[in-house]
């Protein structure tokens, strides 16, 4: 082996390595954390008043814990058949319209069309052609 091809080997097996780590290094954010950066976004796309941020982040909180409570619940559902799965998608979509509606009495006219407009512009996973996120 030349010395080069060495190089090229060890360089090559010292950049694996490291993208190994950072990835194994990465952690799920929690609830609290989610709600924080959802409710400064937000903030700042649709210029929410401290009022409406305080009530926004709290939405956002109850949101990011029930979604956490999903997650675990809909792993249940999938060793349990399609039937429980139906219930909890349902109940799901049941908190995302209530959820909406609990926007549209925090948020302006002006507001409420703007974060529907960034929802209805944003790329879902599927359409992307993107899994979900490995758990």
């Amino acid at each position: 082996m030349t010395m080069e091809r060495k190089i090229f080997g060890l360089v090559a097996g010292l950049l694996l390595t490291i993208g190994t780590n950072a990835q194994a290094t990465r952690t799920k954010a929690t609830p609290e954390d989610q709600a924080r950066q959802r409710t400064e976004h937000m903030t700042k796309d649709l210029g929410l008043t401290a009022e409406q941020a305080e009530k926004v982040h709290a939405l956002n909180l109850e949101e990011a814990q029930e979604m956490a409570a999903f997650r675990e619940d809909r792993q249940v559902a999938k060793a349990e058949g399609q039937a429980r799965q139906a219930e909890v998608r349902e109940q799901f979509r049941t908190r995302h319209e209530q959820r909406k509606e609990a926007l549209k009495a925090i948020l302006t006219p002006e507001q409420l069309t703007r974060y529907e407009a960034m929802h209805t512009a944003r790329p879902t996973r599927k359409a992307e052609g993107k899994a979900a996120p490995a758990k």
